[in-house]
């Protein structure tokens, strides 16, 4: 028995050395194992870019740009080429109101301005201008708030009390200096006397008690005259106050004008960069070369509304070719090779519900264009999505475009990523 519980003891004691060292075998191998699949397991890399897709067979639909007259200066069935002026819209925004709200940081402190500008906001506000109403409303709020503090805030009101407390001042000023002048000449008269009456008194012509007198009625005049100095001292410093306050009011009235240009010059300015974007949409631009086909029933009308049908444009078919395009950024444009897959998420159509256009490299250019180097494209079934929907033909399409270029494992990923971080290290 004794025997037995020694052996019993003894393996109690090895026991826990043996879990352990099977622990470490155990976790080395664990490591081991993630160790290789870091090198093992590939990671496919991706280049992103923007997507377009231009299918020149489509009829192309001219839009009215803005509200207002229309003056085309084709007619229907006459031949027109890509980029080629067919016509102008007459805007009913003015140039006098662009150029009022141009000036505004010029005349922004003017109430009698902020007046002004609120009623042509107004004005534009009526129009119903698409795509600009919210801008005109921002601007327009701004505008009223500042207005609002502005006659809330106006300093003059409170500027004419403190100049007001001033010239009292003013007067209780003067009103010291004319009693002081007074007794300045009587104290001058009385030190004349006194001297006169040290003479009587030392002749013995009057009494002490005459001198006297004199003396004390002196040193009055004396203690009035230093009172009169501290109640003139103690008024020009009330003075230096009420100016110095009239000085932190105008202070602070311009410093909340200031706070009021700059929001309301940022809601103007965003407003001014629309509406100059519009001005520049007045120009309707053949979107691609073709023939132009105004329908008879609107070929004499004028006016149009934004976004409403003026023509189409047929295109030629003997010059119209399909274009699939993809701007990539140059970091990494060595790495894109033709053959590779991409998937294209529409713009108009969620990735998610309609999935993604199939396409593969079919070119990459030579030279960049606006640092973007472009990629040429080919569909591989065509509109149709992977989710197996057939997108409508449109003349263009935007989207997100990702190519697929080559897998690569999440080690070596992390030791370029570790060489690419000791190059920038090395070259500060």
């Amino acid at each position: 028995m004794k025997i037995g519980l020694k052996h019993y003891e003894i393996d109690k004691e090895r026991l826990p050395n043996s879990l352990i060292i099977r622990g470490y075998v155990l976790l080395a191998i664990v490591i081991g194992i993630a160790l290789s699949l870091l090198f093992i397991i590939p990671v496919q890399q991706k280049i992103t870019g923007q997507a377009v897709l231009l299918q020149n067979g489509i009829n192309s639909t001219l839009l009215a740009p803005l509200n207002g007259e229309l003056r085309m200066y084709k007619k229907s069935g006459d031949p027109v080429e890509q980029g080629e002026i067919l016509g102008t819209m007459n805007w009913d925004i003015t140039k006098d109101v662009i150029d009022s709200l141009r000036a505004f940081s010029i005349n922004a402190n003017e109430l009698s301005y902020i007046n002004r500008v609120e009623i042509q906001l107004s004005v534009l506000q009526d129009l119903h201008i698409e795509g600009l109403q919210d801008d005109i409303s921002n601007a327009l709020n701004n505008i009223r708030q500042v207005k609002k503090r502005q006659i809330a805030n106006q300093p003059k009101p409170i500027i004419t009390k403190l100049q007001n407390e001033i010239s009292v001042h003013q007067e209780n000023l003067n009103k010291l200096d004319h009693v002081k002048s007074k007794i300045n000449a009587t104290a001058s008269v009385i030190q004349q006397q006194l001297t006169k009456d040290k003479s009587l008194y030392e002749s013995g012509a009057i009494s002490y008690r005459e001198y006297d007198n004199r003396q004390t009625e002196l040193l009055n005049i004396e203690e009035r005259q230093a009172q009169l100095e501290l109640d003139k001292q103690a008024t020009l410093t009330n003075i230096a106050a009420l100016e110095t306050e009239v000085t932190r009011v105008q202070q602070s009235y311009r410093t909340k004008i200031t706070d009021d240009d700059l929001l309301v010059s940022d809601a103007l300015s965003t407003l001014l960069s629309e509406i100059e974007t519009r001005l520049e949409e007045r120009l309707l631009y053949s979107p691609m070369s073709g023939r132009l086909d105004i329908d008879p029933e609107s070929s004499n009308r004028i006016n149009y509304t934004i976004g409403e049908p003026i023509a189409q444009i047929i295109p030629d078919e003997t010059t119209a070719t399909d274009r699939y395009i993809v701007y990539a950024p140059p970091t990494r444009i060595g790495e894109i090779q033709p053959g590779q897959k991409v998937y294209i998420a529409i713009d108009e159509y969620s990735s998610r519900d309609y999935g993604f256009v199939r396409a593969e490299v079919q070119a990459i250019s030579d030279l960049s264009y606006d640092s973007l180097y472009r990629v040429e494209l080919l569909l591989n079934d065509g509109l149709i999505t992977t989710h197996g929907i057939k997108l409508p033909a449109r003349l263009r399409y935007t989207g997100r475009a990702q190519i697929m270029t080559n897998k690569r494992s999440i080690a070596s990923l992390i030791l370029q990523e570790l060489s690419s971080r000791q190059e920038e290290l090395s070259l500060k």
